[in-house]
């Protein structure tokens, strides 16, 4: 008896356990579509700037990684504090609103760094400051100020001053894939040989360059910069005393450059990397063409213990719009630990670093076989007043092994 009550039992309860099944199939087999995307926390902001790093339109189907990939490059930029996006009910079944929230950081970005270096038996005293306003009419457009040099302290003198001024537009023509700057920079430096000679070089430059975004984080740029004053003036000594060479330099340089950035951080990542490739063609009407080639790489990752690592090949690349203000090895690998904010009155985040590495290594006909070996150790922290400061020392020295006398 007892077997055929649970026979029954299950033939009356056979239809509701299809019904559940065909019901949960259905609710997982939903497409949710986007109804809307809106944001929320942004008082200086425009929404359309914020929703514009977001690969997404209405009527388009929910992607849960280009959600994931949108948050990445907004929290990479400088204009949030913090961001988060999550998803609400929309008009009807099957329809989503996403919603970017975020927490707005002040539009007056600064940045400033000032290290000690060592090298080539020259020491020297490195200061670099930036000012610019980030969120021009509320679209986040940047305008930046950037004045920097070096003053030598002891041994070989190395002189350097450089300044900018650059615009730079992320949503060019109101696209989410083209961005544009344009800037005007001045650079003199000098410094002296070993021997006694010297070499002293300025320039005054214009430039404009144009960007589109590629895939998920990358981004290709091509641009021009015109030279109407370039000059070098060399000297340098011989049996016959001390002579001058003077050139003028290449008058127009062609850019290409190709990158990615998928750090979750502009200043202060704990994971993503960040890579570029440079090409620039210098021409002119009196001399011969010069190509120059540079790559940057640098990768980030955190540890069980919240230690920062920090692996780079060829120094700190830059963004999409703006170049980095480090100084760095040639290839390096650095530990750092996050700064307790209660530490040091005022620092709303930082760390300390610790970085050694190599300025170059190989072999050459004069050198013979050579490492270069080097050593950064810094702070970098960011508080209200100041912004990001970055304080360091930097230096290096000579190995050689079978250099020609």
């Amino acid at each position: 008896m007892k077997y055929l009550i649970l026979i029954v039992l299950i033939v009356a309860l056979f239809p509701f356990y299809c019904m559940a099944t065909n019901s949960t199939t259905t609710s997982m087999d939903t497409i949710l579509v986007i109804d809307d995307i809106q944001c929320s926390g942004n008082v200086s902001t425009a929404c359309s700037f914020i929703a514009s790093h977001l690969y997404l339109s209405s009527g388009e189907q929910i992607n849960e990684e280009e959600i994931h990939n949108a948050k990445l490059r907004l929290s990479s930029l400088t204009n949030f504090k913090s961001v988060d996006i999550h998803l609400e009910k929309g008009t009807q079944r099957g329809r989503v609103i996403i919603v970017i929230e975020v927490i707005e950081s002040s539009p007056i970005t600064k940045e400033a760094v000032i290290g000690t270096s060592s090298n080539n038996s020259s020491l020297g005293q490195k200061v670099i400051g930036r000012i610019g306003n980030q969120n021009l009419f509320g679209t986040g457009k940047i305008l930046d100020l950037e004045l920097g040099g070096k003053i030598p302290l002891a041994g070989p003198k190395q002189r350097d001053f450089s300044s900018r001024l650059q615009y730079t537009d992320p949503n060019l023509l109101e696209s989410k894939k083209y961005f544009g700057t344009t800037g005007v920079s001045y650079q003199n430096s000098f410094y002296t040989y070993k021997n006694g000679g010297s070499n002293d070089s300025r320039q005054f430059g214009l430039d404009l360059s144009l960007g589109r975004r590629l895939w998920d984080f990358s981004y290709l740029i091509i641009g021009y910069q015109h030279r109407p004053s370039s000059k070098t003036v060399e000297h340098y000594k011989n049996s016959n005393g001390t002579n001058e060479i003077s050139t003028d330099s290449n008058k127009n340089v062609f850019l290409l450059n190709y990158g990615w950035n998928s750090e979750d951080d502009a200043y202060f990542p704990t994971k993503g990397s960040r890579f570029n490739i440079s090409n620039a063609w210098l021409s002119s009407q009196k001399y011969n063409s010069v190509y120059k080639f540079a790559l940057a790489y640098r990768t980030t990752w955190k540890t069980e213990n919240n230690s920062i690592l920090t692996f780079k090949l060829g120094g700190t690349p830059g963004t999409e719009y703006r170049q980095t203000l480090e100084e760095d090895l040639g290839i390096s690998l650095s530990y750092a630990r996050l700064l307790s904010q209660n530490s040091f009155g005022g620092i709303e985040r930082g760390r300390w670093y610790i970085e050694p590495g190599l300025v170059r290594f190989g072999h050459s006909s004069y050198d013979g076989y050579f490492i270069d070996p080097g050593l950064k150790v810094g702070i970098r922290f960011e508080t209200e007043g100041f912004g990001v400061v970055d304080l360091y020392a930097i230096g290096s020295t000579e190995w050689r092994v079978g250099r020609n006398k």
